[in-house]
């Protein structure tokens, strides 16, 4: 054989070697390509079915964005501190305020300012104002109250006050948020802590 010939005939073997190491190496990149595009799609399809579960959610929770009112009343020998706790627990309220409250009471027990005992006061009074927060977490109220002199004590509402007559309440209770009381160190008392109230998430 020619020296011509023997090197053309190893020019073309070169050239083939050459052609499959292309061929292999456009193979290879074209799987890695293909893998990818697969993996994008897979994404795709799962960030598309999570974003349709979260809308249809969304849209079937109730959105309520006003107070919702309550009114209620409380009969002779009812405990005032109780029937309201009783009622807040009923109607699962986890957020509100009492909006007012009018009647008479019997019996007054109540802790007065910076008194960590109870009083306790017999005979006929009238409920001169109610007021403070009410959770089914635990609620935080306020109350006045006049003897027949017009004598007017107030402290901070516990169990054991017995209506005379009556007690008319109205309550708000507030949707979006959640009232609990948790321990605060600096007072040494559950004081209010205010959560925001979003779906599940506020369980």
């Amino acid at each position: 054989m020619s020296s011509t010939s023997k090197q053309q005939s190893e020019d073309n073997s070169d050239s083939q070697n050459s052609e499959s190491k292309k061929l292999i190496t456009g193979s290879k990149s074209d799987k890695s390509s293909n893998f990818w595009k697969k993996m994008f799609v897979v994404i795709l399809v799962i960030f598309v079915l999570f974003s349709f579960v979260v809308s249809v959610y969304l849209l079937s929770v109730p959105k309520k964005t006003m107070a919702e009112h309550y009114t209620f009343r409380l009969i002779p020998g009812d405990d005032l501190y109780d029937k309201i706790q009783e009622f807040v627990n009923k109607h699962d309220v986890k957020a509100g305020v009492v909006l007012s409250s009018v009647g008479s009471l019997t019996h007054v027990t109540i802790r007065l300012s910076d008194r960590s005992n109870y009083t306790q006061y017999d005979g006929h009074f009238e409920i001169v104002s109610l007021t403070g927060t009410v959770s089914s977490y635990g609620s935080h109220l306020h109350m006045s109250f006049s003897d027949p002199d017009g004598v007017t004590l107030g402290g901070h509402l516990v169990p054991g006050c017995t209506i005379f007559t009556t007690a008319e309440m109205a309550i708000a209770a507030y949707p979006n948020v959640v009232y609990k009381r948790e321990f605060d160190p600096k007072s040494g008392y559950n004081e209010l802590v205010i959560k925001p109230k979003y779906g599940i998430w506020w369980k």
